[in-house]
């Protein structure tokens, strides 16, 4: 009988392995995300509102739309600081700028539109909190 160079445990040893190099080698990822929720005024949840998130540094800008819940989601970001937008018809523009995202954050930033024309914008002034509630992750800034 021929016994084969690769054993089933030597198999099981090198996929354990490989596992474990992915994992580190994600955890090592630099990216972030922005989450929130889309509300009007009332409370009620705006569905397929467009999301702008402009990277203020490269100006390179990703986009989304609010689901059924009003949920919106910007996944694997760069880090750095963030220009969020939101419109929706029947709404005034939502501009929230310089919204700083840390390495390996989950960012929440609820937005608030009011009824009103696109033509008219809502400006946002205040800096989004650094403290994370929505996942128990470490975030570093260098």
């Amino acid at each position: 009988m021929h016994s084969s160079r690769w054993s089933s445990g030597n198999k099981i040893l090198i996929a354990g392995f490989l596992l474990i190099s992915l994992q580190r080698a994600a955890a090592q990822s630099t990216a972030a995300d922005i989450v929130g929720t889309v509300r009007d005024s009332s409370g009620a949840v705006v569905p397929n509102a467009l999301i702008k998130a402009v990277q203020e540094e490269t100006n390179s800008t990703r986009e989304t739309r609010s689901n059924t819940e009003g949920i919106y989601e910007f996944r694997i970001l760069q880090p750095g600081t963030y220009t969020l937008s939101a419109e929706a018809t029947g709404f005034k523009k939502y501009v929230n700028a310089r919204v700083p995202l840390l390495a390996r954050q989950v960012l929440r930033v609820d937005i608030a539109i009011e009824v009103g024309s696109v033509a008219d914008t809502i400006n946002v002034v205040a800096e989004a909190p650094v403290i994370n509630t929505d996942v128990a992750t470490v975030a570093e800034s260098r």
